[in-house]
């Protein structure tokens, strides 16, 4: 839109925007971030609590958190295997209720 909107009642991100910023920030517990997310904007007033592209601003919400996450050991990522372990889950909960991604 051209002009920016609040955020929407029940509004989630796009799929594509939540499994890129599980991609980029592994680390950062992403339903809890969501809840901050939408307590923040829905509390927000004036010109600022308005937004053009919600999804974009979600991004940079995660990337913000991540960026202030301490470090769980900033010598070594989280594995490939606990990588791939925690997609499988996250997949298994998706398929049986996907509305429970990110709620």
């Amino acid at each position: 839109p051209a002009r920016g909107t609040r955020l929407p009642d029940n509004w989630q991100p796009d799929r594509h925007v939540i499994d890129a910023m599980r991609e980029e920030a592994p680390h950062i517990d992403l339903r809890r971030e969501h809840r901050r997310f939408t307590d923040h904007w829905k509390a927000a007033t004036g010109r600022t609590a308005t937004k053009r592209d919600w999804n974009a601003a979600w991004r940079n919400w995660i990337r913000t958190a991540a960026d202030r996450a301490p470090a769980t050991n900033s010598h070594q990522p989280p594995s490939k295997l606990r990588q791939a372990a925690e997609r499988a889950a996250r997949a298994r909960t998706a398929e049986t209720n996907p509305q429970q991604e990110l709620t």
